[in-house]
C-alpha cells in the first residue's frame, strides 16, 4: 500500500539549512582586527590571512598556531579563533569565511568527479554546471 500524499510531505524537511563542515583543502579566510594593544608586545596590527586545511585537518592560525578544524562548521571555527585571539589579543574584532571548498558530482554530467567551489553556497543546478551539464541520455 503507498502512503498517502499528506505523509509523504510531512516527512520532507524543508526548514533545515546545510551547514558547510570544514574537511581537507577547503579554505577560510581569517580575518583580526585587534582593537586594543596586544597583550605581550603593545603593537597594533590587524591581519587577513587565507589558510588552506591540511590532510591532516588543520590549519596554521598566525601568532596562535596549529589548530585541528576537521568536522567545525564555520561558525565553530569563529569562536575558537575568538577564543585564541583572545589569549593575545584584548576584545579582537574577528571574522571568519569560508573562501572554497570541493564537491563530488557524480551521475549522467559530462565531467563527474571532485569540484573546487569558489562560493560560500551552491545549488543543484550550479554544481550540474561545474561538470559541464547532463549528458542527452539523463
Amino acid at each position: 500500500m503507498l502512503p498517502n500524499k499528506d505523509t509523504v510531505f510531512t516527512n520532507i524537511k524543508t526548514s533545515e539549512s546545510f551547514e558547510h563542515l570544514l574537511d581537507c583543502n577547503d579554505q577560510v579566510l581569517i580575518s583580526l582586527e585587534p582593537n586594543q594593544y596586544q597583550l605581550t608586545t603593545g603593537q597594533r596590527a590587524g591581519t587577513t590571512t587565507t589558510l588552506k586545511v591540511g590532510l591532516d585537518g588543520q590549519i596554521s592560525i598566525p601568532f596562535v598556531g596549529k589548530v585541528k578544524v576537521n568536522g567545525m562548521t564555520i561558525a565553530q571555527l569563529s569562536d575558537t579563533v575568538y577564543s585564541l585571539y583572545s589569549k593575545v589579543y584584548l576584545n579582537p574584532s574577528v571574522n571568519v569565511q569560508l573562501v572554497s571548498f570541493n564537491i563530488s558530482v557524480l551521475g549522467d554530467v559530462r565531467a563527474p568527479g571532485l569540484k573546487l567551489v569558489g562560493v560560500s553556497t551552491i545549488n543543484i543546478f550550479e554544481a550540474v554546471w561545474l561538470a559541464n551539464d547532463l549528458l542527452d541520455e539523463a
